[in-house]
């Protein structure tokens, strides 16, 4: 009876994802009503849940994800601003139903793999969102990345979009972002040298290094 039960979870669901939930291994020894399964979370976390209840819907997440979230990006009971901002930042890259999508993964806009994949990478590469700030892309154009993101306060966000967002160097037009990954630098660097008023040559100069005053 257990043999074929797990086989029969086996061939239909390993491999499948539910929710956040990724079944990888159907586990041997169960009931067909008590199946358990090894799954992913998209959090990174491995668990051993029971089948019926994720098939069913009833489990959509490790427990990584707070009870009460919609997908909307509404505040949810018990999620804290980083975790919020994590979801809605993937939502409105991801989902068409979200007001917010035509402006952000309906422009091409996406969250990078390390970030989708795990919070807990976001919140190292972040960290605590202070007071009063939000997420916010330097070159509003670019990605959702670490070195395209901070935590801005609404006026700097403000003053960043009045920033020019491409830069053309030897006839070739490319957004700030692609050119800081070209040169390797950042794309918070290549702002500070426009602003300073160099010109586009020696801002995109990856050895450049700001004089100090009276040298």
């Amino acid at each position: 009876m257990t043999r074929v039960a797990a086989e029969k979870w086996a061939d239909r669901y390993s491999g499948k994802t539910f929710g956040r939930l990724t079944v990888l291994e159907v586990l041997r020894g169960y009931s067909d009503r008590r199946m358990r399964v090894l799954i992913k979370c998209s959090c990174g976390k491995e668990k051993v849940m029971r089948a019926a209840s994720i098939a069913r819907g009833v489990i959509k997440s490790c427990g990584c994800r707070p009870s009460g979230f919609t997908c909307n990006g509404a505040a949810a009971k018990g999620g804290t601003p980083e975790w919020i901002t994590w979801r809605s930042m993937i939502d409105r890259c991801e989902r068409i139903s979200r007001p917010e999508f035509p402006r952000y993964g309906g422009k091409g806009i996406r969250v990078c793999e390390r970030w989708r994949r795990s919070f807990p990478a976001f919140l190292a590469d972040m960290g605590k969102r202070p007071v009063g700030h939000s997420i916010d892309r330097i070159d509003s154009n670019g990605h959702y990345e670490p070195s395209n993101c901070r935590w801005a306060t609404a006026r700097t966000q403000s003053q960043n979009r009045s920033v020019t967002k491409t830069l053309t160097l030897n006839k070739e037009t490319l957004c700030l972002a692609e050119w800081a990954r070209r040169f390797g630098l950042s794309p918070s660097t290549i702002t500070a040298r426009l602003k300073r008023g160099w010109s586009i040559e020696r801002t995109l100069a990856p050895s450049e290094r700001p004089r100090r005053a009276g040298s």
